[in-house]
């Protein structure tokens, strides 16, 4: 029988002001008997320490690559276009300036929407900025591959 999403509301609140019983008076409850109250009303939503830890190192594990992975194929285009290593490295001064800034608004963002959805969102974009590397090819003018390079 379905459940009255109103009344799921009112059972959430009460367990979280901390009474025992759905009805009942609002009163102590231990954090322990809280959580098994809540996990028994969401119990999908609640993951083990150890499967938190595992998801987030995974999912850096993976950042982590896809970002070194971006790195080298901006480096080796660049040096199959013919630029200089000066010239490599001032353009890497434009991604790091950018890369501040990404942190920065990654952390305001993690901030308001949790770290896991930022996580997950710059994995994502990582493995899009890679996809978009795939047309760049050496037919093009040196001006838009370095303008197309820095938009991926």
């Amino acid at each position: 029988m379905p459940s009255d999403p109103a009344s799921e509301r009112v059972a959430d609140r009460q367990l979280d002001r901390g009474s025992d019983r759905i009805g009942s008076e609002p009163g102590p409850m231990d954090g322990r008997r809280l959580d098994q109250a809540r996990h028994q009303r969401h119990p999908a939503a609640t993951l083990t320490a150890l499967q938190q830890y595992m998801i987030v190192t995974a999912n850096y594990w993976a950042f982590t690559l896809t970002d070194g992975a971006l790195r080298m194929l901006v480096v080796f285009h660049f040096h199959a276009l013919g630029y200089s290593t000066l010239e490599i490295a001032l353009l890497f001064l434009f991604y790091e300036f950018f890369g501040i800034l990404t942190n920065l608004y990654g952390g305001w963002l993690g901030g308001r929407f949790g770290l896991r959805l930022t996580l997950w969102t710059g994995t994502l974009l990582q493995v899009a900025a890679l996809l978009m590397l795939i047309p760049v090819a050496d037919s093009w003018p040196k001006w838009w591959s370095v303008a197309y390079v820095m938009v991926a």
